[in-house]
């Protein structure tokens, strides 16, 4: 009996003969797990958009100009990945679809096609077709090793693509964190996150340079090895090194670059971009209706009436992005107006909150009256008017919103002078868009007294 193991002018050697068995018995069976795991992630795929949205949508309100582009695009960057595995697992889905229909064809007519058949177009022409296709079980066994294949791919790229988008959203949280310590931080949140990626390329570029031009310098293997360590243990959730490592070497040093998978992949790659831009314009009533530069300025045409702006019609699962009352029809002699707080409007207004070291320096009365000054600003700024109609002098408070919990404003606007029928309410904010565009709230309501 051969002696398995290693001497030493004998490499080891990966598996025994028990190992290996093992193994070829679970491969033949793997492909029931493949089957049952791509159609659970093909399902959470197709609930991951609209999860992904609802989740980023709160932080993109409550981000300022800078920090809007960082998670705008971040957001972007997950759909697209999302769109593209869901492509890719039911590509394997697919595949592993026809190799089941193809087991079970064989297993009936195992000979393959009857060339001396005189159905359809004779003996002569099925003795081509069976030339062209002459083994079955051949075809099923390159399917096998293809979906095999392809769900080791499939499986890493979702190792990757879910530790980058973690990074990313790590990173912008970890800007939060500082910015309370350097307010001036979260400017430049748009910059630090192309910094990070294009050190992330250069990282692996300047790797595969040195590698490839200095392969016998111990200096060079060590620092190449070091930051493939540390870039592998990023792009691997941290507990996943080893099976990234094994794909991507495996697959890398035995088989060759498929230009034609190439250009595909750059096709769903561009058509899941255009599908991110839908799937914001579906998820998203903010983006649907305040367009590309959304939560910049929104101009509402007077009497043109939108869900978001009512208490009893709006979508209740999103934010509250727009100033909003209790309902279209109002009967109350008093309108209940709530107007959220956002962060990008309050950078310009001169608005601030406390950072983190203000808050253990400045107590009681101090910060009471930090806070009244604040809200005199707020007040300001949010001018409100009634069929044009300034209700000056009118007070507001500090509120939050009963069903999300966001911060805003809480102001009682009485009508009871109003006469029955249609009237407008308009928010003028003291807030322009880069364009030099004001921003105004147009609420339209019906005033039904009782």
């Amino acid at each position: 009996m051969q002696d398995l193991k290693p001497t030493d002018n004998q490499p080891p050697l990966a598996t025994t003969t028990k190992d290996q068995d093992w193994l070829d018995e679970l491969a033949e069976q793997s492909w029931q797990a493949e089957l049952l795991i791509s159609g659970l992630v093909i399902a959470g795929l197709f609930q991951l958009p609209e999860l992904t949205v609802r989740w980023m949508e709160g932080y993109i309100l409550q981000s300022d100009t800078a920090s809007f582009h960082y998670l705008f695009f971040t957001t972007a960057g997950v759909l697209i990945v999302a769109d593209m595995l869901l492509v890719a697992f039911g590509y394997h889905a697919l595949l592993r679809g026809i190799w089941v229909a193809l087991l079970g064809l064989n297993s009936v007519y195992p000979n393959g096609i009857d060339a001396s058949s005189e159905a359809g177009l004779g003996p002569v022409h099925w003795r081509k077709i069976k030339k062209r296709y002459p083994n079955l079980s051949e075809h099923i066994q390159q399917l096998d090793k293809q979906a095999s294949t392809i769900f080791s791919q499939v499986a890493m790229l979702t190792i990757i693509f879910s530790s980058i988008s973690l990074l990313f959203i790590g990173l912008y949280l970890l800007i939060n964190v500082f910015s309370s310590f350097f307010p001036n931080l979260r400017q430049y949140t748009i910059h630090i996150g192309i910094g990070f990626y294009f050190l992330i390329t250069l990282s692996s570029g300047l790797m595969q340079y040195l590698i490839k031009r200095y392969p016998d310098s111990p200096s060079v293997n060590r620092w190449v090895e070091r930051i493939g360590r540390i870039s592998g243990s990023l792009f691997s959730l941290l507990i996943f090194e080893k099976t990234v490592s094994y794909i991507s070497g495996i697959i890398s040093t035995n088989s060759q670059p498929n230009k034609k998978a190439i250009l595909i992949g750059m096709v769903i790659g561009f058509l899941a971009g255009m599908g991110s831009v839908s799937q914001l314009d579906l998820y998203s009533s903010a983006y649907n209706y305040l367009g590309p530069d959304k939560y910049v300025t929104f101009n509402n045409r007077p009497y043109r009436s939108f869900p978001f702006n009512y208490e009893n019609l709006r979508d209740t699962a999103e934010p509250v992005f727009t100033p909003t009352i209790q309902a279209d029809v109002v009967k109350e002699p008093y309108l209940r107006l709530f107007i959220p707080l956002l962060a990008r409007e309050e950078s310009q207004f001169g608005v601030r909150d406390l950072t983190l070291m203000e808050r253990f320096r400045i107590k009681g009365a101090q910060r009471d009256s930090f806070y009244q000054a604040q809200l005199k600003v707020l007040e300001a700024a949010n001018p409100i008017f009634i069929n044009d109609q300034a209700y000056e002098d009118l007070p507001l408070q500090y509120s939050t919103h009963p069903e999300d919990d966001s911060d805003g404003l809480l102001a009682y606007v009485p009508i009871e002078q109003l006469p029955p029928g249609r009237h407008l309410l308009e928010i003028r904010k003291a807030y322009f868009s880069d364009e030099g565009e004001q921003k105004i709230v147009a609420i339209p309501f019906v005033y039904a007294p009782e």
